[in-house]
């Protein structure tokens, strides 16, 4: 959030079309919520969980089929 409150105040101060300003914006928020994505990834791997639930979710699957 600060690194887009420093970005709109200096468009601010210059004076420049901001046109492009809410596109930046969106990309940054991407950005962020991808690494956010990641670093929970990358817990949720380490402590297993994610491989606990994807083997229930498996089993709970084949044993539905057959």
């Amino acid at each position: 959030m600060l690194l887009i409150w420093f970005v709109q105040a200096r468009l601010q101060a210059v004076g420049r079309n901001q046109d492009g300003q809410s596109t930046a914006e969106y990309a940054l928020v991407i950005v962020a919520a991808a690494a956010l994505a990641g670093l929970l990834i990358s817990f949720l791997s380490k402590s297993g969980v994610v491989s606990g639930i994807f083997g229930k979710v498996v089993s709970f699957v084949t044993k539905s089929i057959l």
